[in-house]
């Protein structure tokens, strides 16, 4: 965030009372202000570093790579191979980055150029301090490769290859004869100087001459044996390493030097030279020139420092081994041709070639981002080498440098909502130490965050705390599941409380909400909130509920009288559905019985509802089973006291209603009054049954 912005946000938040910021998640300020009674109005979000929509994009995309990288390392780690795999490892990251980087920068809308650039650094660093020209320690081809796909996305000014290509393709366009086009021949030099034969050989094929020798014009055939040769030489210039090319650099060394020896017969041929047309003659001699590694040739082909480089380790000095030689060869032709246009792109590719990682870094950080600041570092510490030791080092925080980077990076994907998730996963791969509290808090963002449907489902607080379970963060996959929990009964969503509470296995919550759900009310209508009771247990069963705790026989927890009702219920649909007194329906007689006992257990359920309860379970204390094996005298006794309970619980309310004049009970009897006889009547005469049939 500028400074600006900040002065903005407090100056609007001062003219009406008390100005408070504090951090939000990431690079995020929250600042709101404070009336008189010291109420915060809802605070405005001021954020800096914030991911782009590309950078977005790259961060996605290149995440798979990073987090395979840890993977690896951690599995290399466990079988104690560490050692042997880190080149192999880093290796594979950095491909694997450079193809995202690859595929980003082609599809990137709006700042492809940034992600052009980005996988241009990043393909340097791989060829200087990973790759660094392979076994045979000779990198002249990478280098090469290197320049010829990323020339475009350095912006080296028009001098360069890029540019002059640009402006030549241009020129192309309005020209019936491409080769009188000015700076035709001047760009296959170059082309042919820096490397980029395949391109050099296609411009080379749209001469003119061509089309007429296909016409039998005799008069073209000096030029069209001039660019054969020309061509030839060019398809076949000596490669060192691959598929195709020398397998040593002594097999490399023969194979050059009779292939100089052919350019150099074709550069004999004076009689071809002079038959020739002026322009393709001269063309084709600076071509053969440069590929002879004629030094003025070259210096004269190229635009800058780096392409002279280049064109001299591709065709004067190409076995340089790459560490220490290019950097004396680079410096010297930064010299010849002086420093390129931009000083920070100069420096850069300098300290790249030296092999210099600090300068790097240092130039690096005040010109990319910090998706490329922890991702180099990350690739630079597993580099091998002293340097790489320095960015693993722990610094005065504690911290190394590269975790540094990576925590800056994980901060700015924690500031946008969409990539939150990401920076969650990144920080449990590569800071799990110091990236607890940062995690916790962007894992706590996510769970706040509303569902935008407003269903009954809370998909992005689910999907926090799967997060938080899979990082490992136990208390802060409680915390969502509290928070969650909350907002749903705040929102009326019960059963999606209920499951919360169950997902953090919080017993106590769950209890205060299943006797707020079973609480009675005002009107007393105990049937109905029975009834309520029952709704919700047929919809949404045993699965939204906290497990029961089987090691207590006495059931004390709201959740088990849930559990018990719906036990009751199923059993008496079963009874209902009888036809014989068989053993299925005497199980399920059995069962409804406890099932009943259980529901009247101390603390299970509001005492309003013991009655309503109690008269549910008449049919099975008339059925025509021996009673005697339904229940135990204790049960009895229980029963009994819960309609004693019941009755003394109707005799209060009634009291209340006592008329204030004559200071006497009113004579109408209510349904409460009838329900409560009925309940004594039947628990009393289930008694005598029990006592008989004992």
């Amino acid at each position: 965030m500028s400074d600006d912005a900040l002065e903005d946000a407090l100056r609007r938040a001062a003219p009406r009372g008390r100005a408070v910021a504090h951090f939000g998640v990431g690079n995020e300020l929250l600042v709101c202000n404070l009336d008189d009674g010291a109420r915060a109005e809802a605070p405005r979000a001021c954020a800096w570093g914030r991911a782009t929509a590309s950078g977005a994009r790259v961060a996605a995309s290149t995440s798979a790579a990073l987090l395979t990288l840890r993977k690896r390392e951690t599995a290399s780690l466990e079988r104690g191979t560490y050692v042997e795999d880190a080149f192999a490892s880093a290796h594979e990251f950095s491909r694997a980055v450079a193809d995202a980087l690859e595929e980003a920068s082609s599809s990137s809308e709006g700042d492809g150029d940034g992600v052009a650039l980005a996988r241009a650094v990043w393909e340097l660093l791989d060829v200087y301090f990973i790759t660094r020209g392979g076994g045979l320690g000779v990198g002249t081809d990478a280098v090469v490769d290197w320049y010829r796909v990323n020339a475009s996305s350095l912006a080296l000014g028009e001098a360069s290859a890029s540019g002059r290509l640009r402006e030549l393709v241009a020129r192309l366009k309005e020209s019936a004869r491409p080769e009188e086009a000015s700076g035709y021949w001047e760009m296959i030099v170059t082309m042919v100087a820096i490397g980029w034969t395949e391109a050099a050989n296609d411009l080379l094929q749209m001469h003119s001459a061509w089309a007429e020798w296909r016409l039998r014009k005799t008069s073209v055939q000096p030029q069209v044996e001039l660019m054969e040769a020309a061509g030839a030489l060019l398809r076949t210039l000596p490669k060192l390493g691959g598929e195709e090319g020398a397998a040593n650099l002594q097999q490399y060394a023969a194979y050059r030097h009779e292939w100089l020896r052919q350019v150099k017969t074709v550069l004999a041929e004076g009689g071809l030279f002079n038959n020739c047309w002026g322009p393709t003659a001269d063309g084709v001699r600076n071509v053969l020139l440069v590929l002879s590694g004629d030094e003025r040739t070259i210096v004269s082909s190229v635009g800058n420092w780096v392409e002279l480089m280049i064109a001299q380790l591709q065709h004067i000095h190409p076995t340089l081994k790459i560490q220490g030689e290019h950097e004396s060869l680079a410096r010297a032709a930064c010299r010849s041709k002086g420093k390129l246009v931009s000083e920070a792109l100069d420096s850069l590719i300098m300290y790249a070639i030296a092999g210099d990682s600090q300068g790097v870094i240092s130039v690096c950080s005040r010109h990319l981002d910090s998706w490329f600041m922890a991702y180099s570092t990350t690739l630079l510490s597993r580099a091998g080498g002293a340097q790489a030791d320095v960015l693993r080092r722990p610094t005065a925080s504690g911290a190394s440098q590269s975790e540094l980077y990576m925590l800056e990076y994980c901060s700015s994907l924690a500031t946008s909502a969409q990539t939150r998730d990401l920076a969650v996963r990144i920080l449990a791969a590569c800071c799990s130490e110091r990236g607890i509290e940062m995690m916790a808090t962007t894992l706590m963002r996510l769970a706040v965050t509303e569902d935008e449907g407003e269903t009954e489902d809370d998909a992005p607080a689910k999907a926090a705390h799967a997060l938080a379970v899979e990082v490992g963060l136990p208390n802060t996959s409680a915390r969502i599941a509290k928070m969650a929990s909350e907002r749903a009964r705040a929102n009326g969503y019960v059963s999606l409380a209920f499951d919360w509470l169950r997902v953090s296995q919080n017993t106590v919550g769950s209890d205060e909400l299943a006797r707020g759900l079973a609480q009675v009310g005002a009107l007393g209508d105990a049937a109905a909130t029975l009834a309520r009771v029952d709704k919700f247990m047929e919809k949404h069963g045993d699965q939204v509920l906290v497990n029961a705790n089987r090691d207590v026989d006495v059931h004390e927890n709201a959740v088990d009288f849930f559990r018990a009702r719906a036990k009751f219920n199923a059993a008496m649909k079963i009874l209902k559905t009888s036809v014989a007194l068989d053993e299925r329906a005497r199980v399920a007689a059995k069962t409804a019985a406890d099932a009943l006992i259980a529901a009247l257990a101390p603390r299970s359920t509001p005492p309003e509802l013991w009655t309503a309860i109690i008269i549910d379970a008449i049919p099975l204390f008339e059925g025509a089973f021996d009673a005697a094996e339904l229940f135990s005298p204790a049960s009895c006794r229980l029963l009994s006291a819960r309609a004693r309970f019941a009755a003394d619980l109707s005799r209060a309310s009634s009291s209340a209603d006592l008329d204030a004049a004559s200071a006497r009970a009113p004579k109408r009897v209510t349904k409460i009054d009838l329900a409560v006889a009925a309940c004594a009547l039947a628990v009393a005469r289930l008694t005598n049954r029990v006592a008989f049939e004992a």
